[in-house]
Protein backbone atom coordinates (compact mmCIF):
# COMPACT_ATOMS: atom_id res chain seq x y z
CA UNK A 1 0.00 0.00 0.00
CA UNK A 2 1.39 3.62 -0.85
CA UNK A 3 1.99 5.72 1.99
CA UNK A 4 -0.63 8.70 2.17
CA UNK A 5 1.98 12.02 2.86
CA UNK A 6 0.89 14.52 6.12
CA UNK A 7 2.18 17.00 3.55
CA UNK A 8 2.63 17.80 0.12
CA UNK A 9 5.46 20.51 0.00
CA UNK A 10 9.16 20.31 1.90
CA UNK A 11 8.54 23.39 3.84
CA UNK A 12 5.47 21.80 5.22
CA UNK A 13 7.35 18.96 6.51
CA UNK A 14 9.88 21.09 8.35
CA UNK A 15 7.51 23.31 9.80
CA UNK A 16 5.76 20.38 11.37
CA UNK A 17 8.90 18.83 12.42
CA UNK A 18 9.73 21.80 14.39
CA UNK A 19 6.80 21.00 16.90
CA UNK A 20 7.21 17.21 16.55
CA UNK A 21 8.82 16.65 19.71
CA UNK A 22 8.37 18.84 22.91
CA UNK A 23 12.36 19.44 22.64
CA UNK A 24 14.27 20.32 19.95
CA UNK A 25 17.02 18.61 21.44
CA UNK A 26 16.52 15.43 23.51
CA UNK A 27 19.77 12.97 23.27
CA UNK A 28 19.27 9.29 23.09
CA UNK A 29 18.96 6.75 21.02
CA UNK A 30 15.49 4.43 21.81
CA UNK A 31 12.96 6.65 20.04
CA UNK A 32 15.07 6.70 16.81
CA UNK A 33 16.61 2.89 16.85
CA UNK A 34 12.35 1.97 17.36
CA UNK A 35 11.42 3.68 14.23
CA UNK A 36 14.41 2.42 12.12
CA UNK A 37 13.99 -1.08 12.56
CA UNK A 38 10.03 -0.43 11.69
CA UNK A 39 11.60 0.90 8.31
CA UNK A 40 13.73 -2.42 7.85
CA UNK A 41 17.15 -0.68 7.19
CA UNK A 42 18.93 -3.06 9.71
CA UNK A 43 20.31 -6.61 9.08
CA UNK A 44 18.00 -8.64 11.14
CA UNK A 45 19.58 -8.73 14.78
CA UNK A 46 22.26 -6.66 13.64
CA UNK A 47 22.85 -2.39 13.94
CA UNK A 48 24.46 -3.15 10.36
CA UNK A 49 22.65 -1.67 8.08
CA UNK A 50 21.69 -2.62 4.52
CA UNK A 51 20.49 -1.70 1.20
CA UNK A 52 17.28 -2.21 -0.46
CA UNK A 53 19.18 -4.88 -2.61
CA UNK A 54 20.42 -6.33 0.89
CA UNK A 55 23.98 -5.25 0.16
CA UNK A 56 25.71 -4.28 2.67
CA UNK A 57 27.83 -0.44 2.59
CA UNK A 58 30.34 0.42 4.11
CA UNK A 59 29.65 2.93 6.66
CA UNK A 60 31.80 5.96 8.04
CA UNK A 61 30.55 8.14 10.69
CA UNK A 62 32.77 11.42 11.96
CA UNK A 63 31.98 13.06 14.84
CA UNK A 64 34.60 16.16 16.71
CA UNK A 65 34.07 19.91 17.47
CA UNK A 66 34.99 21.20 14.29
CA UNK A 67 35.91 20.27 10.79
CA UNK A 68 33.25 17.05 10.51
CA UNK A 69 31.87 18.68 7.11
CA UNK A 70 35.22 19.59 5.94
CA UNK A 71 35.60 15.46 6.60
CA UNK A 72 32.73 14.49 4.86
CA UNK A 73 33.20 16.43 1.45
CA UNK A 74 36.79 15.66 1.29
CA UNK A 75 34.84 12.16 1.18
CA UNK A 76 32.56 13.25 -1.32
CA UNK A 77 35.56 14.01 -3.86
CA UNK A 78 37.35 11.10 -3.57
CA UNK A 79 34.50 9.05 -3.91
CA UNK A 80 32.72 10.78 -6.70
CA UNK A 81 36.34 10.74 -8.86
CA UNK A 82 36.87 7.30 -8.12
CA UNK A 83 33.32 6.66 -9.84
CA UNK A 84 31.22 5.31 -6.47
CA UNK A 85 28.00 5.33 -5.58
CA UNK A 86 27.90 7.01 -2.16
CA UNK A 87 25.27 9.01 0.20
CA UNK A 88 26.37 11.95 2.29
CA UNK A 89 24.61 13.29 5.46
CA UNK A 90 25.43 16.56 7.12
CA UNK A 91 24.16 19.30 9.34
CA UNK A 92 23.18 22.02 9.39
CA UNK A 93 22.52 23.38 6.48
CA UNK A 94 22.86 27.15 5.28
CA UNK A 95 20.48 27.73 2.55
CA UNK A 96 18.41 24.69 2.27
CA UNK A 97 17.50 21.79 3.58
CA UNK A 98 18.02 19.37 0.48
CA UNK A 99 21.83 20.15 1.38
CA UNK A 100 21.87 17.70 4.55
CA UNK A 101 20.97 14.41 2.65
CA UNK A 102 23.56 13.65 -0.86
CA UNK A 103 23.48 10.84 -3.26
CA UNK A 104 26.72 11.02 -5.37
CA UNK A 105 27.47 14.52 -4.12
CA UNK A 106 23.53 16.35 -5.20
CA UNK A 107 21.04 17.17 -2.99
CA UNK A 108 18.15 15.08 -2.86
CA UNK A 109 15.16 16.73 -4.64
CA UNK A 110 12.45 18.12 -2.25
CA UNK A 111 9.87 15.18 -4.01
CA UNK A 112 12.22 12.40 -2.80
CA UNK A 113 12.84 14.08 0.89
CA UNK A 114 9.16 14.43 1.09
CA UNK A 115 8.64 10.75 0.03
CA UNK A 116 10.99 9.39 2.46
CA UNK A 117 9.48 11.74 5.44
CA UNK A 118 6.09 10.22 4.51
CA UNK A 119 7.66 6.81 5.23
CA UNK A 120 9.01 7.74 8.68
CA UNK A 121 5.68 9.32 9.07
CA UNK A 122 4.23 5.87 8.82
CA UNK A 123 6.49 4.03 10.65
CA UNK A 124 6.75 6.19 13.84
CA UNK A 125 3.47 5.43 14.98
CA UNK A 126 2.71 7.70 18.29
CA UNK A 127 6.30 8.00 18.63
CA UNK A 128 8.14 11.43 18.10
CA UNK A 129 11.06 12.46 16.73
CA UNK A 130 13.00 15.58 17.22
CA UNK A 131 13.81 17.54 14.09
CA UNK A 132 17.37 16.31 13.74
CA UNK A 133 15.86 12.65 14.39
CA UNK A 134 13.73 12.83 12.06
CA UNK A 135 16.10 14.20 9.02
CA UNK A 136 19.03 11.39 10.18
CA UNK A 137 16.48 8.67 9.58
CA UNK A 138 15.56 10.32 6.10
CA UNK A 139 19.43 9.83 5.26
CA UNK A 140 19.20 6.49 6.53
CA UNK A 141 15.93 5.57 4.36
CA UNK A 142 17.27 8.22 1.26
CA UNK A 143 20.71 5.72 1.05
CA UNK A 144 19.05 2.64 1.76
CA UNK A 145 16.43 3.14 -1.01
CA UNK A 146 19.15 4.46 -2.95
CA UNK A 147 21.35 1.36 -2.51
CA UNK A 148 24.74 3.39 -1.79
CA UNK A 149 27.50 1.69 -1.25
CA UNK A 150 28.95 3.92 0.72
CA UNK A 151 27.61 5.85 3.68
CA UNK A 152 28.87 8.83 5.23
CA UNK A 153 27.66 10.07 8.20
CA UNK A 154 28.17 13.34 10.61
CA UNK A 155 27.26 13.34 14.06
CA UNK A 156 24.76 16.51 14.71
CA UNK A 157 26.00 16.41 18.67
CA UNK A 158 28.41 14.71 20.63
CA UNK A 159 28.17 10.68 19.20
CA UNK A 160 26.92 8.44 21.82
CA UNK A 161 23.62 9.80 21.97
CA UNK A 162 24.07 11.09 18.63
CA UNK A 163 21.03 9.63 16.45
CA UNK A 164 23.33 8.48 14.17
CA UNK A 165 25.04 6.46 16.55
CA UNK A 166 22.01 3.96 15.91
CA UNK A 167 24.34 2.65 13.03
CA UNK A 168 27.36 0.68 13.55
CA UNK A 169 30.09 2.31 11.36
CA UNK A 170 32.33 0.01 9.57
CA UNK A 171 34.99 3.16 10.07
CA UNK A 172 34.52 5.68 12.41
CA UNK A 173 36.22 9.17 12.64
CA UNK A 174 37.02 11.78 15.43
CA UNK A 175 38.37 15.08 13.79
CA UNK A 176 38.56 17.33 16.94
CA UNK A 177 37.72 17.95 20.33
CA UNK A 178 36.68 21.00 22.18
CA UNK A 179 34.56 23.13 24.70
CA UNK A 180 31.25 23.48 22.83
CA UNK A 181 27.23 22.64 23.58
CA UNK A 182 28.76 22.14 27.44
CA UNK A 183 24.87 21.96 28.87
CA UNK A 184 24.79 18.46 26.88
CA UNK A 185 28.35 16.95 26.73
CA UNK A 186 29.74 18.63 29.86
CA UNK A 187 32.21 21.23 30.71
CA UNK A 188 35.48 19.58 30.46
CA UNK A 189 36.88 18.26 27.38
CA UNK A 190 37.94 14.98 29.04
CA UNK A 191 34.19 14.39 29.41
CA UNK A 192 33.30 15.82 26.25
CA UNK A 193 35.89 13.50 24.45
CA UNK A 194 34.17 10.46 26.01
CA UNK A 195 30.79 11.41 24.51
CA UNK A 196 32.40 11.73 21.01
CA UNK A 197 34.43 8.48 21.56
CA UNK A 198 30.87 6.92 21.65
CA UNK A 199 30.91 5.99 18.25
CA UNK A 200 33.70 3.99 18.37
CA UNK A 201 32.81 -0.07 18.37
CA UNK A 202 34.98 -3.18 19.18
CA UNK A 203 37.14 -4.11 16.28
CA UNK A 204 36.47 -1.06 14.28
CA UNK A 205 39.22 0.72 13.01
CA UNK A 206 38.88 4.56 13.91
CA UNK A 207 40.90 6.93 12.26
CA UNK A 208 41.28 10.33 14.60
CA UNK A 209 42.91 13.36 13.12
CA UNK A 210 45.69 14.15 16.14
CA UNK A 211 47.56 13.44 18.91
CA UNK A 212 45.93 15.94 20.48
CA UNK A 213 42.88 14.52 21.63
CA UNK A 214 41.73 14.29 25.19
CA UNK A 215 42.47 11.16 27.09
CA UNK A 216 38.86 9.93 27.47
CA UNK A 217 38.88 9.50 23.50
CA UNK A 218 42.50 6.91 23.59
CA UNK A 219 40.89 5.17 26.66
CA UNK A 220 37.48 4.60 25.14
CA UNK A 221 39.23 3.18 22.54
CA UNK A 222 41.57 0.66 24.22
CA UNK A 223 38.75 -0.78 26.51
CA UNK A 224 36.73 -1.59 23.78
CA UNK A 225 39.68 -2.52 21.08
CA UNK A 226 39.45 -0.34 18.71
CA UNK A 227 42.35 0.03 16.27
CA UNK A 228 43.10 3.46 15.93
CA UNK A 229 45.50 5.11 13.00
CA UNK A 230 46.60 8.48 14.87
CA UNK A 231 47.33 11.78 12.42
CA UNK A 232 50.81 12.69 13.45
CA UNK A 233 51.77 9.36 14.75
CA UNK A 234 50.15 6.33 12.51
CA UNK A 235 49.97 8.68 9.11
CA UNK A 236 51.17 12.22 9.22
CA UNK A 237 50.58 15.29 6.95
CA UNK A 238 51.65 18.52 6.71
CA UNK A 239 51.08 22.03 4.64
CA UNK A 240 53.57 23.38 2.11
CA UNK A 241 53.94 25.93 0.19
CA UNK A 242 52.01 24.45 -2.80
CA UNK A 243 49.40 22.46 -0.39
CA UNK A 244 49.60 19.57 1.77
CA UNK A 245 51.35 15.75 1.80
CA UNK A 246 49.94 13.18 3.75
CA UNK A 247 51.98 10.17 4.49
CA UNK A 248 49.83 7.37 4.92
CA UNK A 249 49.86 4.32 7.25
CA UNK A 250 50.80 1.68 4.91
CA UNK A 251 54.21 4.78 4.09
CA UNK A 252 52.50 5.25 0.73
CA UNK A 253 52.78 9.14 -0.02
CA UNK A 254 49.79 11.94 -1.29
CA UNK A 255 50.49 15.04 -2.41
CA UNK A 256 48.11 17.69 -3.24
CA UNK A 257 48.81 21.15 -4.97
CA UNK A 258 46.09 23.49 -3.33
CA UNK A 259 43.41 22.87 0.41
CA UNK A 260 40.70 24.95 0.52
CA UNK A 261 39.80 23.00 3.55
CA UNK A 262 41.21 22.54 7.00
CA UNK A 263 44.18 20.57 6.57
CA UNK A 264 43.75 17.39 9.99
CA UNK A 265 40.03 17.00 8.20
CA UNK A 266 41.43 16.36 4.78
CA UNK A 267 44.20 14.37 5.49
CA UNK A 268 42.01 12.15 7.92
CA UNK A 269 39.63 11.52 4.57
CA UNK A 270 42.48 10.85 2.83
CA UNK A 271 43.85 8.41 5.39
CA UNK A 272 40.43 6.50 5.18
CA UNK A 273 39.84 6.40 1.51
CA UNK A 274 43.24 4.78 1.21
CA UNK A 275 41.77 2.10 3.98
CA UNK A 276 38.84 1.59 1.68
CA UNK A 277 41.63 1.11 -1.26
CA UNK A 278 39.94 3.91 -2.70
CA UNK A 279 43.34 5.39 -5.49
CA UNK A 280 44.09 8.49 -3.47
CA UNK A 281 47.42 8.97 -4.86
CA UNK A 282 45.63 9.62 -8.83
CA UNK A 283 45.72 12.62 -10.38
CA UNK A 284 41.90 13.03 -10.58
CA UNK A 285 41.54 11.82 -6.60
CA UNK A 286 43.83 14.16 -5.82
CA UNK A 287 42.75 17.19 -7.79
CA UNK A 288 38.99 16.99 -7.06
CA UNK A 289 40.30 17.61 -3.24
CA UNK A 290 42.10 20.05 -4.07
CA UNK A 291 39.05 21.57 -5.53
CA UNK A 292 36.30 21.26 -2.58
CA UNK A 293 35.39 24.32 -1.20
CA UNK A 294 32.79 24.40 1.82
CA UNK A 295 30.13 27.29 2.29
CA UNK A 296 30.37 29.13 4.83
CA UNK A 297 33.92 28.06 6.12
CA UNK A 298 36.07 31.30 5.19
CA UNK A 299 34.17 32.27 2.02
CA UNK A 300 35.43 35.16 0.74
CA UNK A 301 32.92 37.36 -1.34
CA UNK A 302 33.89 40.81 -3.00
CA UNK A 303 31.08 42.96 -2.84
CA UNK A 304 30.47 46.85 -3.88
CA UNK A 305 34.26 47.91 -2.59
CA UNK A 306 34.29 45.67 0.06
CA UNK A 307 35.24 41.99 1.27
CA UNK A 308 33.49 39.72 2.96
CA UNK A 309 34.45 36.66 4.56
CA UNK A 310 31.56 34.68 5.64
CA UNK A 311 32.73 31.79 8.31
CA UNK A 312 30.19 29.35 10.62
CA UNK A 313 32.67 28.93 13.21
CA UNK A 314 30.99 29.04 16.45
CA UNK A 315 32.59 28.22 19.35
CA UNK A 316 36.04 28.97 20.86
CA UNK A 317 38.03 26.34 18.94
CA UNK A 318 36.85 27.26 15.38
CA UNK A 319 36.87 30.96 16.37
CA UNK A 320 40.47 30.68 17.43
CA UNK A 321 41.17 29.16 13.38
CA UNK A 322 38.94 31.85 12.31
CA UNK A 323 41.16 34.63 14.12
CA UNK A 324 44.60 32.93 12.26
CA UNK A 325 43.13 33.38 8.88
CA UNK A 326 42.06 36.28 9.24
CA UNK A 327 45.13 37.63 10.63
CA UNK A 328 46.58 35.67 7.23
CA UNK A 329 44.32 37.38 4.39
CA UNK A 330 44.82 40.61 5.81
CA UNK A 331 48.90 40.08 5.82
CA UNK A 332 48.82 39.01 2.77
CA UNK A 333 46.04 41.35 0.92
CA UNK A 334 45.95 45.02 2.57
CA UNK A 335 42.69 45.80 3.64
CA UNK A 336 41.54 48.77 5.28
CA UNK A 337 39.70 47.60 8.41
CA UNK A 338 38.51 44.93 9.86
CA UNK A 339 34.77 44.40 10.81
CA UNK A 340 32.71 41.64 12.64
CA UNK A 341 29.22 41.30 11.74
CA UNK A 342 28.31 38.69 14.34
CA UNK A 343 25.55 36.79 15.39
CA UNK A 344 25.32 34.02 17.90
CA UNK A 345 22.91 31.55 19.47
CA UNK A 346 22.73 32.12 23.53
CA UNK A 347 23.47 28.62 24.67
CA UNK A 348 27.28 29.04 23.70
CA UNK A 349 30.14 30.18 25.85
CA UNK A 350 30.30 33.95 23.48
CA UNK A 351 33.20 35.02 25.61
CA UNK A 352 35.69 32.19 25.40
CA UNK A 353 34.33 32.24 21.48
CA UNK A 354 34.91 36.07 20.88
CA UNK A 355 39.05 36.65 22.91
CA UNK A 356 40.45 35.11 19.70
CA UNK A 357 39.31 38.04 17.63
CA UNK A 358 39.09 40.41 20.16
CA UNK A 359 43.04 41.74 18.96
CA UNK A 360 42.03 41.77 15.39
CA UNK A 361 38.87 43.28 14.91
CA UNK A 362 38.16 47.07 14.84
CA UNK A 363 34.65 47.61 14.62
CA UNK A 364 31.44 45.18 15.68
CA UNK A 365 28.56 45.37 14.25
CA UNK A 366 26.24 42.92 16.54
CA UNK A 367 22.91 41.14 15.41
CA UNK A 368 19.66 39.65 16.29
CA UNK A 369 18.24 36.67 14.99
CA UNK A 370 14.64 37.18 14.42
CA UNK A 371 12.58 34.42 14.88
CA UNK A 372 15.56 32.04 16.47
CA UNK A 373 14.59 31.18 20.05
CA UNK A 374 18.27 30.01 20.93
CA UNK A 375 19.56 33.27 19.24
CA UNK A 376 21.42 35.70 22.10
CA UNK A 377 19.95 39.78 21.10
CA UNK A 378 22.30 42.19 19.84
CA UNK A 379 22.27 43.98 23.45
CA UNK A 380 23.43 41.32 25.11
CA UNK A 381 26.47 40.17 22.76
CA UNK A 382 27.22 43.75 22.96
CA UNK A 383 27.45 43.63 26.73
CA UNK A 384 30.19 40.32 26.40
CA UNK A 385 31.79 42.42 24.14
CA UNK A 386 32.12 45.63 26.71
CA UNK A 387 32.49 43.12 29.53
CA UNK A 388 35.62 41.51 27.45
CA UNK A 389 37.04 45.14 26.39
CA UNK A 390 35.42 47.71 29.07
CA UNK A 391 36.83 50.50 26.67
CA UNK A 392 35.47 49.41 23.18
CA UNK A 393 33.55 51.94 21.60
CA UNK A 394 32.79 50.48 18.09
CA UNK A 395 29.95 48.47 18.38
CA UNK A 396 26.77 48.90 16.69
CA UNK A 397 23.74 46.94 17.46
CA UNK A 398 21.38 45.65 14.71
CA UNK A 399 18.27 43.84 14.50
CA UNK A 400 19.47 41.57 11.42
CA UNK A 401 22.34 40.44 10.06
CA UNK A 402 20.92 41.95 6.70
CA UNK A 403 20.60 45.47 8.57
CA UNK A 404 24.38 45.50 9.74
CA UNK A 405 25.24 44.19 5.80
CA UNK A 406 23.63 47.18 4.34
CA UNK A 407 25.26 49.42 6.93
CA UNK A 408 29.00 47.93 6.20
CA UNK A 409 28.77 47.89 2.36
CA UNK A 410 27.73 51.27 2.51
CA UNK A 411 30.97 52.59 4.17
CA UNK A 412 33.36 53.90 2.10
CA UNK A 413 36.82 52.26 1.74
CA UNK A 414 40.05 53.57 3.74
CA UNK A 415 41.79 55.04 1.02
CA UNK A 416 42.84 52.40 -1.92
CA UNK A 417 42.19 49.52 0.70
CA UNK A 418 38.89 47.49 0.91
CA UNK A 419 37.37 46.46 3.91
CA UNK A 420 37.37 43.39 5.87
CA UNK A 421 33.56 42.53 6.95
CA UNK A 422 33.58 39.33 8.63
CA UNK A 423 30.54 37.99 9.36
CA UNK A 424 30.25 35.18 11.46
CA UNK A 425 29.27 33.18 14.91
CA UNK A 426 26.61 30.84 13.48
CA UNK A 427 25.40 28.99 10.29
CA UNK A 428 22.23 31.12 11.19
CA UNK A 429 24.13 34.26 10.77
CA UNK A 430 26.08 33.48 7.30
CA UNK A 431 22.21 31.70 6.21
CA UNK A 432 21.15 35.38 6.64
CA UNK A 433 24.08 36.82 5.20
CA UNK A 434 24.09 34.69 1.92
CA UNK A 435 20.52 35.44 1.49
CA UNK A 436 20.90 38.96 1.49
CA UNK A 437 23.86 38.83 -0.96
CA UNK A 438 22.04 36.86 -3.22
CA UNK A 439 19.53 39.60 -3.48
CA UNK A 440 21.95 42.90 -3.71
CA UNK A 441 24.15 40.89 -5.64
CA UNK A 442 21.74 39.23 -7.92
CA UNK A 443 23.14 35.82 -7.53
Amino acid sequence: MPVSPRFSTLNQWLTWMETLHSSEIDLGLSRILSVAKSLDIFHASSAKVKNANCSSPTVITVAGTNGKGSFVRSCEAMLGASGMHFGSFTSPHILKYNERIRVDGVDLSDEFICDVFAQIDEARGDTSLTYFEFGALAALLAFHKSNCDYWVLEVGLGGRLDAVNIVDADFAVITSVGLDHEAWLGNTVEVIGREKAGILRANQTAVLASEDLPDSVFDVAQTLGTKCLVGGKDYTYEKTDGGLKVKLNNNNLVELAGVNLPIPSVAAAIQVMSLLDIAVQASEVRAAVADVKLAGRFEVVAAEGNVLVLDVAHNAMAMELLAKNIAKYADENEVGSVTCVLGMMADKNIAASLAPLLPIVSSWRVCDIPDNKRAATAEYLREVLIGLQPNLTQVAQHQTVSAALNECLGLNKVGDKPNLVVVCGSFFTVCNAKQYLNKVLGE
